[in-house]
């Protein structure tokens, strides 16, 4: 049984990897205090730098990726390693626009998976709607998977070779782009 399950998960793995791109960070519309490492899809948080401040408040930290999607099935991956107060996923371009006018509400357009520390406990959860996922906190990677045409956000726990959920129906309004957001608390 277990052979078979290995087996089955090497198939799916390589149907995503079939669609693997690079994503790479949009370096000109990075956070101020989050900044690209060399190969410009590596973030590093201002906290972490020794020439930067330290950060006493609560700060989000937001990166949109270089690519735009207007049709076609891609995957990419997340390295979170062992962090919480994340998430990642794709946007419409739109949403894009209001969080550089200023408006941070509202989740439409928006297909995310986010990881929160509660206390002691780690929350997982997607947006569009926003659901919680009954799932251990993901470790390094996790993969995402567009199908424009299918209108559906898949996300994938690597390491655990498990589906974590589906976003169906999404809302797509071209063009879509990657996101990624860290909050530092």
């Amino acid at each position: 049984l277990n052979r078979t399950i290995f087996f089955s998960y090497l198939h799916v793995y390589a149907f995503f990897f079939f669609f693997a791109v690079d994503i790479t960070l949009h370096h000109e519309e990075a956070n101020s205090r989050l900044f690209l490492c060399g190969d410009l899809g590596s973030l590093c948080i201002g906290c972490h730098r020794q020439d930067a401040p330290h950060i006493n408040a609560s700060e989000s930290f937001l990166a949109w990726g270089a690519q735009t999607f207007t049709s076609g099935k891609y995957y990419w991956e997340a390295h979170v390693g062992n962090s919480w107060n994340w998430a990642f996923g794709v946007c419409n371009e739109y949403w894009k626009e209001k969080i550089h006018n200023g408006n941070k509400h509202g989740e439409e357009g928006l297909f995310l998976l986010g990881c929160v520390k509660n206390d002691i406990h780690c929350t997982v959860f997607t947006t569009s709607p926003l659901m919680l996922q009954y799932v251990p906190r993901p470790t390094s990677p996790v993969g995402l998977f567009l199908d424009y045409e299918a209108r559906t956000v898949s996300f994938v726990d690597v390491n655990q070779s498990s589906l974590i959920y589906t976003i169906p129906n999404c809302s797509f309004s071209p063009p879509l782009r990657p996101v990624f957001c860290c909050i530092h608390f």
